[in-house]
């Protein structure tokens, strides 16, 4: 069975401060990354799946991910 993850998330999760994020390829190479909004641990959760979600359907639609 071959690896078929090709992309990869992490969250750097901080308490008094909001969490960052990258999102780098197979080959270590940076896509995105950024800062959350740290109002709230459900807001935080909440964009971090919004993240997760675009760059999931910017991959699938064949765009490209950095804007």
């Amino acid at each position: 069975m071959g690896n078929n993850i090709f992309y990869y998330m992490g969250i750097d999760v901080q308490i008094k401060r909001n969490c960052s994020y990258i999102i780098v390829d197979e080959n270590a190479d940076i896509i995105d990354s950024g800062w959350t909004d740290g109002t709230s641990h459900t807001k935080t959760a909440t964009n971090l799946y919004k993240i997760a979600q675009a760059f999931m359907v910017d991959q699938v639609a064949g765009r490209s991910f950095i804007y």
